[in-house]
């Protein structure tokens, strides 16, 4: 019965009409119109085409050089009995895959779509007898790796069938000839009603699954497959985004009562489930880009990690989205209108500046973005040491808050600082700091990072700030500083 109340819901919810579709470089939304589709389910960017693509329910195929400006794509008519699921990029060609319903027998049968230039797709006239739902490029093995399920459960010995449904899957080198790989038997979780791949990405050498419920499944080959424990029960995992830079998998999921967690791992083998700030249920979907993670809830928020999924900032939106994508220095997302067969607009993007505010002796840290003001409390006060006219504290809020991300080699006492293509790379005691493998000094004084007791990294405000392109000003009279980003 949880079984079908899972796919009731996720039908009602995704077989609406487009609505609005969102663009930003932050989180400040303004709308274009783009041509009318049923809902979205994907998008992805093309960055040696310079284009995104998406792709949703009917057949429907969008694509634009900016997230601003959409061209419907034509496709044979039968697709528009099509739902299209998943979408990957690879060997100078994109791959589209999905699902359609055959009335007789009562099945679904998987769809292959191909493209060599995003404008004229192929039907590829293969028999899947499964449904296709996600599909990812494997660089270092040139394969596409698509996953879904075959429907009536896993047959057994004795005739029966096992559960409802069983996960599937298959690879291809150029869209055409798939190959189905064996999947092992189950280790984990298993519930009794089959399983369910929704999703897959390949990041650091590994190919990641997911699926319901609690389906993690990894592979370095795409042939043999590993079960891996997730740190949940009866959820359903439903996308999966990786940061490249810093080698980290984040999950979203649904849940049928209570609050969805998101779950994170640096290794694709063990996982942690973090909390959100707002109580969410369900997440349509997750992407990485611009040294963040962006998650939407069906909660009528924006869900943002700065800090690879460990914590959350959550955001009102207007506008329920169901597919987010990134590339081009923006973000784009899709929504489903709450009328009849409804146009689908666009969201471009324009800059929202972020404004820091921090005094002198005071822990607190005050950032405000879009006209959305939040409280930080710093690890130690911002102090002036004696004889240098500098100000020193606890560098990461004020990174974070900037987008950007920090990491420490004690081995090396090193901080390296990473936002968008700079990098500031600066070690404990030493005046000369590397941008973007510069080596430029810190400031006229000789002033260097040092560790202050108990054990805290202070680094120098101003230059850190202003490498990273805000503006800096100083308050003497109030000893205030206040930071504004991207400089005016």
């Amino acid at each position: 019965m949880k079984r079908v109340l899972a796919i009731v819901l996720a039908t009602m919810l995704l077989l609406g009409p487009v609505g609005p579709v969102m663009a930003s470089t932050e989180l400040v939304w303004e709308t274009r119109e783009v041509p009318n589709v049923l809902a979205i389910s994907r998008i992805t960017y093309h960055e040696q085409r310079e284009q995104f693509v998406a792709v949703g329910f009917a057949g429907s195929i969008l694509t634009s050089p900016n997230g601003e400006d959409w061209t419907k794509r034509a496709v044979e008519s039968r697709v528009s009995s099509y739902n299209l699921l998943g979408i990957a990029h690879g060997n100078n060609i994109t791959v589209v895959v999905g699902s359609q319903w055959i009335m007789n027998p009562r099945a679904f049968k998987g769809i292959v779509l191909t493209s060599a230039d995003k404008v004229s797709w192929t039907v590829q006239q293969i028999d899947l007898p499964y449904e296709l739902r996600g599909v990812t490029y494997a660089d270092d093995l040139g394969l596409f790796v698509a996953v879904g399920n075959e429907g009536w459960g896993k047959p057994m010995a004795d005739g029966t069938r096992k559960g409802m449904t069983t996960p599937i899957i298959v690879t291809s080198r150029d869209g055409r000839e798939w190959v189905k790989q064996e999947i092992p038997e189950r280790r984990y979780g298993d519930l009794g009603w089959g399983d369910v791949l929704h999703d897959i990405v390949c990041g650091n050498g590994q190919l990641v699954a997911v699926g319901y419920p609690d389906v993690i499944l990894v592979s370095r080959d795409a042939v043999n497959w590993e079960w891996q424990k997730a740190p949940t029960h009866d959820t359903s995992l439903r996308r999966i985004a990786y940061n490249d830079k810093t080698n980290t998998f984040v999950i979203v999921t649904w849940v049928q009562s209570g609050t969805a967690p998101i779950l994170t791992s640096q290794d694709a083998r063990s996982w942690i489930a973090r909390r959100t700030p707002v109580d969410n249920r369900l997440f349509f979907d997750i992407v990485y880009g611009a040294g963040r993670f962006i998650a939407m809830g069906i909660s009528g928020h924006l869900f943002i990690s700065y800090n690879d999924g460990v914590s959350w900032d959550s955001r009102p939106t207007e506008t329920l989205a169901l597919s987010i994508g990134y590339g081009n220095e923006r973000f784009v997302a899709f929504s489903n209108s709450p009328r009849g067969m409804a146009f689908a607009k666009v969201m471009a993007p324009i800059t929202a500046l972020t404004t820091l505010r921090l005094q002198i002796g005071s822990q607190d840290l005050t950032v405000e973005r879009g006209g959305v003001r939040r409280a930080v409390r710093l690890d130690a006060v911002p102090e002036i040491p004696t004889g240098t006219a500098r100000t020193f504290l606890p560098i990461r809020p004020v990174v974070e808050a900037l987008g950007g991300q920090i990491f420490w080699n004690a081995e090396e006492r090193q901080v390296t600082i990473q936002s968008n293509n700079r990098e500031i790379v600066l070690w404990i005691g030493n005046p000369i700091a590397e941008l973007n493998g510069v080596r430029t000094p810190i400031d006229q004084q000789e002033i260097s990072a040092y560790i202050a007791p108990p054990g805290r990294t202070m680094l120098p405000l101003r230059f850190i700030a202003e490498a990273l392109g805000a503006e800096v000003l100083w308050d003497g009279d109030i000893r205030t500083i206040t930071i504004t980003y991207p400089k005016p």
